[in-house]
C-alpha cells in the first residue's frame, strides 16, 4: 500500500524539492511560471501529507513529506530575510542539519582517515623499526633524540597560528577538490594524511614522547581532525555524484552535491580557524598535559553538542 502511494506521488515530490533548492539559491532564481508551479505543488503535497499522516503515520515516507512541506512553507510564506538573520539561521539550523544529513559520507571519510592512522600507529608501537619506512629520516632522527617541534618560541606563535590556519584550510579544500576525480583524490588525501599522522604519533609514543604528544595535540586536535573528516566527506559527496548520479542527470546531481559540500565545508571553517589559534598559542604552552587534554575534551563537547543537537525541531512541532 505504501509503495503504491509513494510511486504515484514521487515525481511531484522530487519536482517540488528541486524547485525549493533553486528558490533557496540566489544563483538560479525561479521564473514566474516556476513560482506558480511551486505554489501548486505545495498545495498538492500538503494534501499528500494529510493522507500520509492518516494512513502511514510511522512510515519514513511520511517523515520525508513532512520535511518537504515544512521547507516549502518556509519558502512560500517567508519574508525576505535580513543578512544577519540569514547568518543566524544558517549557523543555528541549516549547518547542523546539513552535517547530520551527510552522515554516510562523514562515516566513510572517518574510516579512510582514522583506519590508516590507527594501523600506522599500532604497526610502529609493535615494531618501532617500521617507522623508518613511513617517516623522513630527519624527522625520525629528531624523535629518537627526544626532540620535537612542539615548543614554539612565544615571539613566533602569531606567525605559527596564521601559517597553520592557512595550511589546514588548504588541506581541507584539497580534500574537497579531490572529489572531482570521482572521489579517488579525496580518498588518497585522507589515507595519506592518516598514515603520516599515525606514523608520527606511533613514533613519538614508541620513543617515550607520548605524554608530550597528548599535551600538544589535545587542545586543537578535536577541531582540526573533525574538520578534515568533514572536508573528506564533502569530497566523497562530489565523487558519488559523478560515479552514481541515480535517476537524475550527472550535471544536476553534481550541482546539488557541490552546493551542499561547499556550504558544509565553509560552515565548519571557523572551527578550523579556532584550531589554528589553539595550535599556535595553547598547544605549545607549558601547561601540564592533563589540563590540555581536559581543554581538548571540552572543545569536543562544544563541537559535537552543536553539530548533533542544534537545529532539531522542538517536541510537538513539525520537523
Amino acid at each position: 500500500m505504501i509503495e503504491r502511494f509513494v510511486a504515484h506521488r514521487r515525481l511531484r515530490w522530487e519536482r517540488l524539492s528541486a524547485l525549493l533548492d533553486r528558490a533557496s539559491s540566489a544563483r538560479a532564481p525561479l521564473s514566474v511560471d516556476e513560482l506558480d508551479e511551486l505554489a501548486r505543488l505545495y498545495r498538492q503535497v500538503t494534501g499528500d501529507l494529510a493522507v500520509a499522516r492518516r494512513d502511514f503515520p510511522d512510515d519514513q515516507a511520511t517523515l520525508f513529506v513532512n520535511q518537504l512541506v515544512t521547507r516549502a512553507h518556509g519558502i512560500v510564506y517567508r519574508d525576505p530575510p535580513a543578512p544577519l538573520s540569514r547568518l543566524r539561521r544558517f549557523f543555528g539550523h541549516e549547518l547542523p542539519q546539513e552535517y547530520r544529513s551527510a552522515w554516510p559520507y562523514l562515516l566513510a571519510s572517518a574510516g579512510l582517515f582514522f583506519g590508516p592512522l590507527l594501523a600506522a600507529a599500532l604497526a610502529i608501537l609493535v615494531a618501532p623499526g617500521t617507522a623508518a619506512l613511513m617517516l623522513p629520516p630527519g624527522l625520525l632522527a629528531e624523535i629518537k633524540a627526544g626532540q620535537t617541534w612542539f615548543d614554539a618560541n612565544p615571539a613566533e606563535r602569531s606567525y605559527l597560528a596564521s601559517f597553520l590556519m592557512a595550511h589546514n584550510i588548504q588541506v581541507s579544500f584539497l580534500a574537497l577538490g579531490g572529489g572531482m576525480l570521482a572521489g579517488v583524490g579525496t580518498a588518497a588525501i585522507l589515507v595519506f594524511n592518516g598514515l603520516f599522522i599515525g606514523a608520527v604519533a606511533g613514533a613519538l609514543a614508541a620513543y617515550g614522547l607520548g605524554d608530550r604528544l597528548v599535551g600538544f595535540v589535545s587542545p586543537h586536535g578535536f577541531f582540526e581532525l573533525s574538520v578534515i573528516v568533514v572536508a573528506g566527506g564533502c569530497g566523497l559527496m562530489l565523487g558519488r555524484a559523478i560515479v552514481w548520479p541515480g535517476l537524475r542527470t550527472r550535471g544536476e546531481r553534481l550541482a546539488e552535491a557541490g552546493a551542499r559540500s561547499v556550504r558544509l565545508l565553509l560552515g565548519v571553517l571557523p572551527f578550523l580557524a579556532a584550531a589554528g589559534l589553539l595550535e599556535g598559542f595553547v598547544s605549545p604552552s607549558p601547561f601540564a598535559w592533563p589540563f590540555k587534554l581536559a581543554l581538548g575534551l571540552a572543545t569536543a563537547v562544544v563541537l559535537y553538542g552543536y553539530l548533533l543537537l542544534t537545529g532539531r525541531p522542538r517536541p510537538g512541532r513539525a520537523s
